[in-house]
């Protein structure tokens, strides 16, 4: 024999069996290394015995044969190490002759009224394939017919007690270096869970939460559980909502309006999802989310002139059914009160609810939406090689200059680069009332169109946090996120304007004391007028009546539960920790069902079983780019220029 040192954790006998075969027979303290004739009172007992010492000298163990008495007592166990065996292919009843047995087992076996023999079997040592199934991934093997055991015999005075122990491994154990990865060493804890749940919330996934949890505790041997664990649990969370999540969802919306009675939502099954109020005045619609459903945030501007979510939507379609039940709700939402001014997109089914829906209610169309179409209506040549977008952006995006102002320096661009006869032009010409500032100056807009972007902004807000794989229930988690950031956003801006003041100058013009004011960078300047005794104050930009502040958000509804993360000791199941982390439960009954997958543009074509069908709906934009790219420059017979156009959809052509 040959006597070496080979780990930290213990020593280690090298031995060598008459046919050859090195084995690995582990040196410990006495007190934690199984002994035959050892006895335990009960079965439980005796396995975390030989569990507890399998992880001090480094290997795992796995229950294999059990035997049972027609009264269903366990007559014997057999633990191993799960390396023992080989692998074999996996059929729908796996048996197993057993021959790890002695010969006074044996006999005992023989004498004893058995009921029937089960082989334990490690599933993750095996493929996971079914009839008729594509081939998956192979793994590699962990058996290697390792002979360590123990055996478990019962006693009839009661009790069990070692009958067979065998210490020599046949492959090497795990060093100190690498104990981590031990699978009796790898458990997700509290504190584990509530990292991936609460970093799900702001769309941060779980390989990243591992990587962070790395950080915070010194490296990946100090995590305690691996990659896939995490990656698992994340599966485990959407597999345990798959079915009830809209019910779920709407059990959430149906406790916060018994916690905070000023809490609105409703839903209608088959055409709207839900809808969720949270406060409100002027507003957006925009797009975006699971099942493929448009996710519509009713956004206005606050005090600030910050973006502010008043509601949220959720519809199957974008018909005009669904927009006006939207619409409809909103309005029931806030008292029967219709907002000042919607705008939206030129969807033209929106079009038709917001006049139906809507009585007083000034609807207009987006400016940042129209102008964003412009290189694909007039062509991205006269855009890229010309000053057309720039001047026609001068008399577009001027907010100071009246309707007369606007029509003339419209006609005047349009002569100058010869698109006077263009269709769409014309079109956009003809409904200029909807769009451009100059015609709704009396209309309080709150600084609304003053931005070019900020329904993108807004959706760009909630993609943040939000991706079309997340399911109802991760949702609504990561919206109520959103919304917290928001909330905290206008908080810092509010102690900003109580604590900071902007620089202005004195100045005195004909006897009037004139305060001159910079606003940032902006250099606009505005002629203000205000009565000391009277309090009255005007302003040459006409918006004097400027938006009430917004009233202030109760406190919040829910207390943040304490979550003690030092307490591992107690095992609780992985359903109750996903209960306790998305605080709802899986339903006794469930009458709202998930939602089939919606059909809209960019998110493909599906047939009723929700899965993936032929290609996405695309949209013009994209058609047109990806023609771009095929296409050849050639020369129009029109115009005479090399372009990706021809004499029939010639942009000069009159």
């Amino acid at each position: 024999m040959d006597l070496s040192v080979e780990f930290g954790t213990s020593n280690v006998l090298h031995a060598f069996t008459p046919g050859g075969t090195k084995i690995w027979i582990p040196c410990c303290d006495s007190e934690i290394r199984p002994t035959i004739g050892m006895k335990f009172s009960k079965l439980d007992e005796g396995l975390r015995f030989y569990e507890s010492y399998a992880a001090v000298v480094g290997f795992i163990t796995r229950k294999s044969t059990v035997k049972k008495r027609k009264n269903g007592i366990i007559s014997f166990q057999i633990i191993v190490c799960n390396k023992a065996e080989f692998k074999e292919k996996r059929n729908n009843v796996v048996t197993e002759k057993v021959d790890s047995i002695g010969e006074e087992d044996d006999n005992f076996v023989d004498d004893m009224n058995v009921e029937e023999v089960v082989v334990g079997q490690d599933k993750e040592d095996y493929d996971c394939q079914e009839a008729n199934t594509p081939m998956v991934k192979r793994r590699l093997s962990t058996r290697v017919g390792c002979k360590a055991k123990m055996i478990l015999k019962y006693c009839e005075d009661g009790g069990y007690i070692v009958s067979n122990f065998e210490k020599g491994h046949t492959h090497h154990l795990y060093s100190s270096e690498n104990s981590h990865f031990q699978k009796s060493k790898r458990k997700l804890t509290m504190f584990h869970k509530k990292m991936i749940i609460d970093n799900s919330k702001v769309n941060i996934g779980p390989v990243k939460t591992y990587r962070m949890v790395k950080k915070y505790v010194g490296g990946y041997e100090n995590i305690g559980a691996s990659r896939n664990d995490f990656k698992n649990f994340h599966r485990d969370l959407k597999a345990y909502i798959e079915g009830s999540d809209a019910q779920m969802f709407v059990d959430n919306f149906k406790r916060k309006k018994l916690m905070w009675s000023a809490y609105f939502f409703d839903y209608e099954w088959m055409k709207t999802t839900v809808y969720v109020e949270l406060y409100g005045q002027i507003l957006f619609a925009g797009e975006i989310m699971p099942y493929n459903m448009v996710f519509g945030p009713f956004t206005g501007v606050d005090h600030h002139k910050k973006c502010v979510t008043f509601a949220a939507g959720f519809i199957a379609k974008e018909d005009v059914a669904s927009f006006e039940w939207l619409f409809r709700t909103f309005v029931k939402a806030m008292g029967g009160r219709e907002p000042n001014c919607l705008i939206t997109d030129q969807d033209p089914a929106m079009k038709i609810a917001v006049n139906s829906v809507f009585q007083q209610c000034e609807h207009k169309f987006c400016m940042w939406h129209i102008m964003k179409k412009l290189p694909d209506k007039v062509g991205r040549n006269i855009i890229q090689d010309t000053e057309f977008l720039k001047e026609l952006s001068k008399c577009v995006w001027n907010l100071e200059i009246e309707a007369p102002e606007f029509e003339e320096k419209w006609n005047n661009v349009l002569v100058e680069f010869k698109l006077q006869y263009h269709d769409w032009l014309n079109l956009m010409f003809e409904m200029r009332a909807m769009w451009i500032p100059a015609y709704f100056r009396d209309v309080f807009m709150g600084g609304i169109m003053r931005t070019t972007s900020r329904s993108e902004s807004e959706n760009n807000f909630f993609t943040s946090v939000v991706n079309p794989h997340v399911s109802l229930v991760e949702f609504f988690m990561r919206y109520e996120t959103a919304l917290d950031a928001q909330r905290h956003c206008q908080a810092e801006n509010d102690n900003e304007s109580q604590e900071k003041f902007p620089q202005y100058e004195l100045r005195k013009e004909d006897g009037i004391d004139v305060a001159i004011v910079t606003e940032a960078n902006r250099r606009r300047k505005f002629k203000v007028l205000f009565e000391c005794f009277s309090h009255d104050t005007t302003c040459s930009c006409h918006e004097e009546d400027f938006i009430k502040n917004i009233r202030e958000f109760k406190n919040k509804i829910e207390a943040t539960k304490n979550v003690t993360l030092e307490d591992t000791q107690n095992v609780r199941s992985s359903e109750h920790d996903i209960e306790m982390l998305i605080g709802c439960s899986i339903p006794d009954e469930i009458l709202v069902q998930p939602p089939k997958v919606s059909k809209n543009k960019g998110t493909g074509v599906h047939d009723g079983s929700g899965t993936s069908g032929s290609k996405r709906l695309k949209g013009a934009k994209e058609i047109a780019v990806e023609q771009s790219k095929k296409k050849t420059k050639r020369k129009c017979s029109g115009c005479g220029e090399l372009a990706y156009h021809d004499i029939r959809n010639c942009p000069h052509k009159a």
